[in-house]
C-alpha cells in the first residue's frame, strides 16, 4: 500500500496560517490602539493586515475537516508527545528563568492537552476526540442533510457564541463547539468539487476584508463585534472564500510538505508559559521605540527568523521523540489486541486498535 501523498497546496495553506496566527498575536500585543479611530497609513496596513490574519484558525481547523481526523494511536501520541515535549521544555525554562514552579513541569507536561492553558489546544484534542463521531455523521448523510446539518450547526455556533457569547459554552469561536462547526464545514467543502471560480472568490475575499477593514476605521466601536470574532459571520465567510482559493493552487514541493509538519510547533512555542514572555520584548521595543519603517522591517524579519528557528528546533524534536512514538503506539496496540482476544473468548469484540 502506498503512502498517501499530502497536497502541498493545503500544506502552504497551514504554514500561512500559522504565520497569520502569530501575525495577529503580535498586532494585539504590540498596537493594541488598533481599534480607535487612528487614519494614519501605518495603521490602515496593520488594521488590513489583521482582518487577512484572523480567518487562519478558522481555515487551519477546516483543512483537518477537508482531509478528516482518523484516529489512530500513533496520530495521538505524535499530537501528545509534541504538547508535551514543549510543555516540558518551556515550564523548565520558566522554572530556571522566569517565576515558574515544579508543579508547573509535572502538570503542564503530563496534561499538555487538557492542562496547558493552551485554548486552541484544548479546543483541537476535544476535535480529535469527537472527530469518528462527526465523520459517520457526515458519511451516513446524503446531500440535503448535509446542507440541513451545516446550516443548524452554524446557526448554533452564531446565535450561542457570537450573537448571545455564552461563556459556559463558547465565546468568540474559542473553543471546542467552534471547531465541530468549522471541522464539520471542512467535511462539506470536500464534497463541493464543481466550482471553479477563483479569481472571483479572491476577488470576494478581498472586498469582505477591505468592508472590514473599513468598519474598524471609520466605526472602532463595532470593530471588534464585526471582525474580530472567530464565529463571526463575516470571518467565517471570508475563511471559505479563502480556503476554496487555496484549492485551486496547483503545487506539490516536499519541502513545503516537510516544514508544514512541524508548524504546531510555532504556536506552542510563542504562547508557552517561557516563549510568550521573550518572544514579544523585543517586538515591543521595536513597536515603541523604533520608526513605522525600521520597526516594520525589524519586526518582519524577526517573526520569520522565529519562525524558521522554531521549525528546526521541532525537526529536532521529531527525531527525539519518533522512537518514543513507535514504542507508545507498539505498547497500546499490543495492550488493546490482548483486550480484544479476552473479549472475544467472552464473546465480545473490540478491535479498536488501529497503528
Amino acid at each position: 500500500m502506498t503512502a498517501k501523498v499530502r497536497q502541498s497546496n493545503f500544506e502552504l495553506l497551514r504554514i500561512l496560517c500559522m504565520l497569520g496566527v502569530v501575525t495577529n498575536h503580535v498586532l494585539q500585543t504590540c498596537y493594541p490602539q488598533l481599534h480607535t479611530s487612528d487614519f494614519s497609513i501605518a495603521n490602515d496596513l496593520r488594521v488590513l493586515l489583521m482582518c487577512m490574519s484572523i480567518t487562519a484558525v478558522n481555515c487551519f481547523v477546516m483543512i483537518s475537516g477537508y482531509f478528516r481526523i482518523r484516529q489512530s494511536w500513533k496520530s495521538f501520541f505524535n499530537l501528545y508527545t509534541q504538547c508535551a515535549f514543549w510543555m516540558l521544555v518551556l515550564t523548565t525554562l520558566s522554572y530556571l528563568f522566569l517565576d515558574g514552579t515544579m508543579m508547573d513541569i509535572g502538570k503542564k507536561t503530563v496534561f499538555s492537552l487538557t492542562g496547558s492553558g493552551y485554548w486552541f489546544m484544548i479546543a483541537y484534542f476535544a476535535l480529535f476526540l469527537f472527530a469518528p463521531i462527526l465523520n459517520i455523521a457526515f458519511e451516513h448523510q446524503n446531500s440535503r442533510q448535509r446542507i440541513l446539518s451545516l446550516i443548524g450547526l452554524i446557526l448554533i455556533d452564531v446565535y450561542i457564541g457570537y450573537m448571545h457569547q455564552a461563556p459556559e459554552v463558547t465565546i468568540d469561536g474559542y473553543s471546542a463547539l467552534h471547531f465541530f462547526v468549522i471541522y464539520y464545514l471542512g467535511m462539506y467543502l470536500s464534497t463541493v468539487t464543481n466550482i471553479k471560480m477563483g479569481g472571483v472568490k479572491w476577488l470576494s475575499f478581498s472586498v469582505i476584508m477591505v468592508v472590514m477593514h473599513a468598519i474598524k476605521i471609520l466605526f472602532p466601536p463595532f470593530a471588534i463585534i464585526f471582525s474580530m470574532r472567530y464565529n463571526s459571520p463575516a470571518v467565517m465567510i471570508a475563511s471559505v472564500l479563502y480556503f476554496k482559493w487555496t484549492m485551486t493552487w496547483k503545487i506539490q514541493s516536499k519541502s513545503i510538505n516537510w516544514i508544514s509538519a512541524s508548524v504546531l510547533a510555532v504556536y506552542i512555542i510563542h504562547m508557552g508559559p517561557f516563549g510568550s514572555h521573550y518572544f514579544f520584548v523585543p517586538l515591543k521595543y521595536m513597536s515603541a521605540e523604533w520608526s513605522e519603517g525600521y520597526a516594520c522591517i525589524g519586526m518582519i524579519s524577526y517573526v520569520m527568523l522565529f519562525y524558521v528557528c522554531c521549525i528546526m528546533l521541532d525537526k529536532g524534536r521529531i527525531f527525539i521523540c519518533k522512537p518514543i512514538n513507535n514504542w507508545l503506539t507498539f505498547q497500546s496496540v499490543y495492550i488493546m489486541k490482548k483486550i480484544d482476544s479476552v473479549l472475544i473468548q467472552k464473546g465480545l469484540q473490540c478491535r479498536s486498535y488501529k497503528k
